[in-house]
């Protein structure tokens, strides 16, 4: 079979499982994505994807598939490509990701003969979504939802939809990618270190967020939030790059939050964060699930979100912590400061959260997309 993504961070993220269970199935898996630019990850990860999966027996193939539709030269150029793999190869199937990754895969798989598994991370076109995207995007995934045999989808939101109104031969729901358990669990002796390490005291109260610093994640919501309660005990963390850097950098200093707001860039370590955190904050515009808020909850963080997506899956206001409009400053910060003032009430959701989480351990997603294989 072959893999197929835009992105070299989205075969490493979300796939690496799906591979090694494709190879202990007896599946010889090929990856075929972009590992040179527009991944969130810089050059040497993607170099040491590649060469973890050299050691999985796994062939890869380097095409310049971009995230933009608009960048039709390279992603015809990728259409070619891929087909010649395609002609080369008697592949059983293709799994495909990202809306590009599964728009020139399932168009090449068709010509080929080849059945597609098509999996979406959220789609762009969601209740209450902007009229743009569903103009734009519905269309074409409803038209290519006839070339694919098996629709993978990870919110209710979008099972739904796929469901009613698609015409993929099977649609799953899946939760996200699963989450390593005895990984993300609490743990108080890190929680001492690591926030012994930020200079966090334990009468502070300490905010997370993980992600790419884009428009979309709307970090710069938190950070609004912070400025409309001008406290000084609670401590807000950000870890990621992106091209928001600067503009949030300059709202921090706009609001004289230089000591509440640390941007902690790409970490290795978000497992032990997620363990010293209070709360965590996933404020953003669009998301198909959001894996970095289900392991902060495992870990026992409570949740302030937006209530956009597939976000709302889990995050149950009152229950989990509270989710309002991503544009709702005042809103998170009134969700801030009564998780922050109501210690029986952060206890008690923090032990709800690690119960909830478990639904999405990794063993539950992989016996799931055994059964999706097993097709094939």
């Amino acid at each position: 079979m072959i893999m197929v993504a835009t992105t070299a961070s989205m075969i490493g993220q979300f796939n690496l499982n799906n591979i090694r269970l494709l190879i202990n199935m007896g599946y010889e898996v090929s990856v075929a994505c972009n590992f040179n630019s527009g991944s969130s990850w810089n050059q040497e990860d993607s170099l040491l994807l590649q060469e973890q999966l050299h050691k999985l027996g796994v062939i890869l193939y380097n095409i310049p598939l971009k995230r933009s539709p608009l960048a039709v030269f390279n992603n015809l150029r990728s259409l070619y490509q891929l087909n010649e793999i395609f002609k080369q190869h008697n592949f059983d199937f293709t799994h495909c990701h990202t809306p590009m990754g599964g728009v020139i895969a399932r168009l090449v798989a068709k010509h080929n003969h080849v059945p597609s598994v098509y999996t979406a991370h959220g789609f762009h076109f969601f209740k209450k979504g902007p009229l743009k995207n569903w103009l734009l995007y519905y269309p074409v995934e409803k038209w290519l939802s006839k070339l694919t045999k098996v629709l993978l989808t990870i919110n209710s939101q979008d099972f739904s939809l796929a469901n009613q109104r698609f015409h993929a031969d099977k649609v799953f729901k899946i939760p996200g990618i699963g989450i390593n358990l005895k990984k993300f669990n609490k743990n108080m002796d890190i929680r001492v270190r690591m926030r012994s390490f930020l200079g966090v005291s334990d009468q502070q109260i300490m905010i997370l967020s993980v992600g790419e610093l884009n428009k979309n994640k709307n970090h710069q919501v938190i950070i609004e939030a912070l400025n409309i309660l001008n406290d000084a005990r609670i401590k807000y963390f950000i870890v990621g790059i992106g091209n928001q850097i600067d503009n949030l950098q300059n709202l921090v200093t706009r609001y004289n939050l230089e000591d509440s707001v640390k941007f902690l860039g790409y970490r290795t370590d978000v497992a032990d964060l997620d363990k010293a955190t209070d709360i965590f904050a996933f404020p953003s515009y669009r998301e198909g699930l959001g894996l970095s808020a289900i392991e902060a909850m495992a870990s026992g963080a409570v949740l302030v979100t937006s209530n956009s997506g597939g976000i709302l899956d889990y995050s149950i206001n009152g229950k989990t912590g509270y989710n309002y409009n991503p544009n709702d400053a005042a809103g998170f910060a009134n969700g801030i400061k009564k998780i922050a003032y109501d210690k029986v009430f952060r206890n008690e959701v923090s032990d709800r959260n690690i119960r909830l989480a478990s639904k999405y351990s990794e063993e539950y997603v992989q016996s799931i997309m055994k059964e999706v294989y097993d097709r094939f």
